[in-house]
């Protein structure tokens, strides 16, 4: 067994790009993680030290003390109460609450401690980098030999079952602590090197988020245990995704079904609530083990059948059956699988049918189409993407409020060609506006001189004070107005526009949704075209194309061709959905004056029509949709494995998008 895992570390070591690949990654999540402690240090400096300094240690230690003396009066008083004792859950939920707490008396909490540990333990993109990592350990060691057609040469060796898949387990555990340790230790590093630590040995209430922590630890001790919980959590979650590798015998199914996987888990998280008849499935979950921070944070109770279970007793259940569970099944798959079937896809044979015995004649084109199509399951790809993209745009996310309403209402008014009716109509407004102030100032006069009462000067009040939501709509439309008057005394073809559906459309609150469908889009042709040039390099076809009539010239022309037709299918359905939700929310009109119609294009010097500019803007989606589909067939016919190409590009396009969009959405 040690020279069988022995023997898989050497396989992982001999490819090349992971010392590329893994320095990379934890390049860019220290920069990311350093941004984040530094610019929260920054916040922190503002405030400086004052005269009660002194008094924070006390202060801070007495509404600690006052804390936990709420939570026992509390639970105390709801036990008391009929309603409580009614149900079986509630009386042992208090019960529970109050043991937890009642330990904590007598913590001696550290005033304005540093929150260099939060962002430590608590840094998301770190999370999502190194699941990345571990799944480009998984996949190296799980499909690349079906990849190349050395698992059917191993299987039938007397190590090539059982034991080779419990090496490559066991190498896979070790790899994921590995890398936990090298992630947050990163972490642990840059916090220490900027003098964002505390003192190790203070309790974990001292530090920030952590007040309601239940357990009676130093900071120090929390930040092994939560190294502990951490690894544990990637481990129980990339042993369901090892068993997806054994399972569909291919790296998109497999990357497929562990990003819906990971995304459903991730969504029951996030909406169901704790005291829901569906809080079993937000906390048996595995998107709540990765947030691992939260068992330390807060003390939570759910209602499982009835009886309240611990959060963490959950964590470490789901976590350990997750382990067995898909190991035992792993195994089982692995040892059962015949070695001919080794590199068949388990899915795609459902529906492969038999030859006929008639032969049918096909040129070099529809064998590449075929290929790209369905061997590497381009089209399955594409409905994928065109299920995600409805699904996610289905419901649209908008929201208006009165000031909104507003805005909208004088838009009306003003929308179209300027005239001097509709500035005659603005200066009429304003003057209804002075009016309500100057007769409302008259009432606070006579108010002072004793000629009118207290409830005359607030009937007043509510009759003169125009609506703030109101004025804000008017101010608003007023000044986008004046605007628009002085780019048509520039002589630009201008008109006043409602802009709110524009500036969703065009402007920066968008953004963060096109990046993540920028995000979809790379890892969809990714996912497609990653073997495009590779899959003849590892099934020696290419021997046989090289000597034929069209040789491999013939071959790569065509799949250049292909490669861009499927770029562009695929930007198109990925930038067409939002749109149409914006155009069927808002009144969008005027595409033919120019972008300086808006304030949002206020400092733009050339002149174009907003119709010719969206054009502009979408076409340069699908030529950067092309181009990155012509790098990614350039990058898989210089590499020789399909997980390098793989991971090489999702490196180089998906991770930057989303550490983007995760910078934007702090």
């Amino acid at each position: 067994m040690g020279n069988l895992i022995k023997f898989e570390w050497k396989k992982l070591f001999q490819w090349r790009f992971l010392f590329i690949f893994l320095p990379l990654i934890f390049i860019l999540n220290g920069i990311l993680v350093l941004e984040q402690i530094t610019g929260d240090f920054e916040k922190k400096e503002t405030f400086q030290e004052d005269s009660w300094t002194e008094n924070r240690s006390e202060n801070k230690n007495e509404s600690y003390e006052a804390f936990l003396l709420s939570i026992e009066l509390q639970a105390e008083d709801m036990q008391n109460t009929a309603i409580f004792n009614t149900s079986y859950f509630n009386r042992k939920n208090l019960e529970k609450t109050k043991n937890a707490y009642s330990r904590l008396h007598g913590i001696e909490l550290e005033p304005d401690y540093p929150t260099g540990l939060r962002y430590v333990t608590d840094y998301r993109m770190t999370d999502c980098l190194l699941l990345f990592s571990v799944l480009a350990l998984l996949i190296q060691l799980m499909l690349q030999e079906r990849a190349e057609g050395l698992l059917h040469l191993l299987k039938p060796t007397l190590n090539g079952k059982g034991r080779l898949i419990f090496a490559k387990y066991v190498t896979f555990v070790l790899g994921a602590l590995i890398l936990t340790i090298l992630f947050y230790g990163t972490n642990y590093f840059l916090a220490a090197v900027i003098n964002s630590l505390g003192n190790g040995d203070a309790a974990i209430q001292s530090l920030e988020g952590y007040f309601a922590s239940p357990f009676a630890i130093n900071i120090r001790t929390y930040f092994w245990l939560f190294l502990l919980c951490k690894w544990l959590a990637v481990t129980a979650t990339n042993s369901v995704f090892f068993l997806f590798c054994i399972y569909c015998r291919n790296h998109v199914y497999a990357i497929l079904c562990s990003i819906l996987t990971l995304s459903v888990e991730l969504l029951l998280w996030l909406t169901v609530k704790d005291y829901a008849w569906l809080s079993p499935v937000k906390h048996f979950n595995l998107a709540a083990i990765l947030d691992t921070s939260h068992f330390f944070n807060d003390y939570t109770n759910f209602n499982f059948l009835g009886i309240p279970v611990s959060a963490v007793m959950a964590g470490l259940v789901t976590s350990i059956l997750s382990i067995i569970i898909s190991l035992t099944w792993s195994i089982k798959l692995f040892i059962s699988e015949a070695s001919s079937e080794a590199k068949k896809s388990r899915w795609l044979k459902k529906f492969q049918m038999k030859a006929c015995g008639t032969r049918v004649s096909v040129n070099l084109f529809s064998m590449e189409c075929k290929k790209m199509l369905f061997m590497q399951k381009g089209l399955f790809l594409l409905l994928a993407l065109l299920v995600i993209q409805a699904l996610f745009y289905y419901e649209n996310h908008f929201f208006s409020d009165q000031e909104e309403a507003y805005y909208q209402r004088y838009s009306q008014v003003l929308a179209g060609e300027l005239s001097k009716e509709k500035a005659d109509w603005i200066e009429r407004e304003e003057e209804y506006f002075r009016s309500l102030d100057e007769e409302l100032e008259k009432q606070y006069q006579r108010y002072q001189q004793g000629l009118i009462s207290a409830t005359v000067l607030d009937y007043y009040i509510k009759k003169l004070t125009p609506r703030q939501a109101e004025q804000i709509g008017f101010d608003r439309a007023k000044t986008q107005y004046q605007y628009v008057e002085e780019q048509r005394k520039n002589g630009l073809n201008v008109a006043y526009l409602y802009d709110t559906g524009w500036n969703k459309l065009l402007g920066s609150e968008g953004r963060r949704e096109e990046l993540l469908d920028f995000a979809k889009l790379f890892l969809i042709m990714i996912l497609a075209l990653s073997s495009l040039g590779t899959i003849e390099k590892t099934s020696s076809v290419e021997l046989l194309i090289l000597p034929s009539a069209k040789g491999i010239k013939g071959s790569n022309r065509i799949k250049t061709i292909l490669c861009t037709m499927y770029s562009l299918v695929a930007a198109a359905i990925t930038f067409v959905w939002r749109p149409m939700q914006i155009l069927n929310y808002y009144e969008m009109s005027g595409s033919q004056y120019s972008v300086q119609s808006l304030l949002l294009f206020s400092q733009i010097k050339w002149q174009m029509s907003l119709g010719v500019y969206v054009t502009f803007i979408y076409l340069l989606k699908g030529v950067i949709a092309i181009l990155v589909g012509q790098f990614l067939f350039y990058l898989s016919r210089k590499c020789t494995h399909d997980s390098t190409v793989l991971f090489l590009s999702s490196l180089l396009l998906v991770v930057p998008v989303v550490a983007v969009w995760f910078y934007l959405g702090l």
